[in-house]
């Protein structure tokens, strides 16, 4: 193990509950802060490719250590909206399936857990990567322990940054925060003593020990006072702030390591309704008994003429027409898909002897035609002298009724929900951008 990434999972869950706008799935469950936490694991692992990760949670009555120590501690804090506690579920459930490891102590804290598993992988010589924004983890930074903030581009805070932003070096944050305190955790620090105050006090006496044997060096007679009178304050303060290494943690660095992700991935990103991370996974599929469809290409006049004949005899068969243009009164014809539900498609490129023998099979067919946004297909055939009726089922038309509130109803996200297949971007076809060419060509 040469690196490992130690994830602060409630951190990540509680920014993109915030950061992400509501989402909520058809069973009305709120999911936007696991879509959150999933996008930030799998950036993570696609940026740094790690082999070894652990995503870490609080465990249950984490608090009770230090409320023993000071009775207020974290005691402000408002308990999490109740459509977010489901989703820490849901992520330790993504995690396992992900092949993600994860350590949740019980009565510990999720920053004492990293610090703990950081220490640890120190000495065993790795270099550890902590993935939060809590600065408590600060007082770890050295050589081998950085933090790594993913939601600030990737951010690496070594020892050099952190004195940029605290004004003090890592070996002094933790003196820092007993000095100022932290509103969050509700840590009291000394009254009055701000971020300037408290680096500059340090920057000048190095230690918060030698600032609490000398109060009468320090500028202010105010400041004099409360530096005697809260003396035992700062120093509960710096105990409420330390972060406990000692901790019972899996000491086998296979623990650690990143596995293959399980098959149920994809029935559990299909379940959340997380069509973009379906496109994405690379899970291995379930064994499944499901018949593949008979595919055809069909590009002589004859062979079609003894399909269309074939085909007379269906009740209802789907049309699908491939064009040049979005806009059916500008489209121009480039082919015909034709399917039934035996699962047999035919694909057809149109040559004006080709539109002959579809003109002659509309006039006299006795079939309906169904389809996805058949109204475009229809308006495009008919520009062509072939009226495609009757219609009976526009699955577009089947979506939108059945989900009115969701915004996306295109074959490449129905395929995805209903089906659990990928469908072919259109772009892996004719390329976007510059390099686009026509579906015709």
């Amino acid at each position: 193990m040469q690196t490992i990434y130690v994830l602060d999972a409630v951190n990540f869950l509680f920014r993109s509950y915030y950061a992400i706008g509501p989402m909520v799935s058809s069973a009305g469950q709120s999911t936007s802060a696991l879509f959150g936490f999933i996008r930030s694991c799998m950036k993570l692992r696609k940026d740094f490719a790690p082999d070894h990760l652990v995503c870490v949670f609080d465990g249950p009555d984490n608090k009770k250590s230090r409320q023993k120590v000071y009775a207020e501690y974290k005691m402000h804090r408002k308990g999490a909206p109740e459509d977010l506690f489901p989703q820490f579920e849901w992520a330790a459930e993504y995690c396992e399936l992900a092949g993600i490891p994860t350590l949740c102590l019980e009565g510990v804290e999720a920053d004492d857990t990293m610090a703990a598993v950081a220490v640890w992988a120190k000495k065993k010589g790795a270099k550890a990567f902590l993935c939060t924004s809590d600065k408590d983890l600060m007082q770890l930074v050295d050589e081998d322990i950085k933090i790594l903030q993913t939601h600030k581009d990737n951010l690496i805070i070594d020892a050099k940054k952190v004195e940029e932003l605290f004004g003090v070096r890592p070996d002094q944050m933790l003196d820092l925060l007993a000095i100022m305190g932290d509103s969050s955790d509700n840590i009291p620090g000394l009254e009055g003593f701000g971020p300037k105050t408290a680096s500059s006090l340090l920057q000048e006496f190095g230690t918060l020990d030698a600032i609490l044997a000398h109060p009468e060096k320090v500028k202010g007679e105010k400041k004099q006072e409360i530096l005697r009178t809260q003396k035992e304050v700062a120093l509960m303060s710096r105990e409420l702030a330390t972060l406990d290494v000692n901790l019972e943690i899996p000491h086998e660095v296979k623990f650690y390591a990143l596995r293959e992700p399980k098959p149920e991935l994809v029935d559990f990103f299909h379940r959340m309704q997380f069509s973009t991370f379906l496109r994405e996974t690379h899970a291995p599929q379930k064994e499944k008994s499901e018949k593949r469809g008979a595919y055809q290409l069909v590009q002589e006049e004859e062979a079609l003429k003894t399909l269309l004949n074939r085909l007379e005899k269906e009740k209802s068969i789907g049309i699908d027409t491939e064009t040049t243009d979005v806009n059916p009164m500008r489209a121009e014809l480039v082919g015909i898909g034709l399917g039934i539900p035996t699962g047999e498609c035919w694909y057809v490129p149109t040559s004006e002897g080709m539109l002959g023998a579809f003109r002659e099979f509309f006039k006299k067919k006795r079939c309906s035609f169904y389809g996805h946004n058949i109204k475009y297909d229809w308006h495009v055939l008919q520009n062509y002298g072939m009226e495609v009726a009757p219609i009976d089922f526009d699955t577009l038309l089947a979506s939108y009724l059945l989900d009115p509130q969701n915004r996306r109803h295109n074959l490449d996200e129905l395929t995805l929900e209903e089906f659990k297949k990928v469908k072919i971007p259109i772009e892996s076809l004719i390329g976007k951008g510059k390099n686009e060419i026509s579906m015709a060509d």
